[in-house]
């Protein structure tokens, strides 16, 4: 299955006055505990900042994909949040500042399944000068159609 068949309005936002990473994160797992099934968002939170404490998600290119697998989700959950001026304190692999954040929540017992949504997302990213122009966007609708754009 594509990552676009997980995308969903609602958990695509700006980060309107949003510029520190933490805020970021929350930002993204406060719209997705609103809109999607999850018992523990407190375990959820904990094993994100976890696994930010081990190694920043900022991959590089302006873009930072905190990630993980997590006990009682069913199907993949994907929020995105978009910083124009950029998150100041997310560091990143090649050091540019990050604009675009984008959570991946899959299942405990999971692993192809997220390894495949990471590569699909990556790879729609660097094509058609889709960063720029995330980096750039208006609206949550604006992100969706640039994500769900064909070739």
């Amino acid at each position: 299955m594509n990552f676009i068949s997980y995308l969903k309005k609602d958990l695509i936002c700006l980060f309107n006055g949003i510029d520190k990473k933490k805020e970021a994160i929350n930002k993204l797992i406060d719209m997705t505990a609103q809109k999607e099934k999850i018992d523990d968002v407190k375990g959820l939170r904990a094993s994100l900042f976890y696994r930010e404490k081990l190694m920043s998600t900022g991959i590089g290119l302006g873009i930072a994909i905190p990630h993980v697998r997590f006990k009682g989700v069913k199907e993949p959950v994907i929020a995105i949040g978009i910083q124009p001026r950029g998150i100041n304190d997310y560091k990143s692999l090649d050091d540019k500042v990050i604009k675009i954040v984008i959570l991946i929540i899959v299942g405990q017992n999971h692993h192809k399944e997220h390894i495949k949504i990471l590569a699909q997302i990556v790879s729609k990213l660097k094509e058609d000068n889709n960063i720029d122009r995330l980096s750039h966007a208006e609206s949550p609708d604006d992100i969706f159609n640039i994500l769900t754009r064909k070739k």
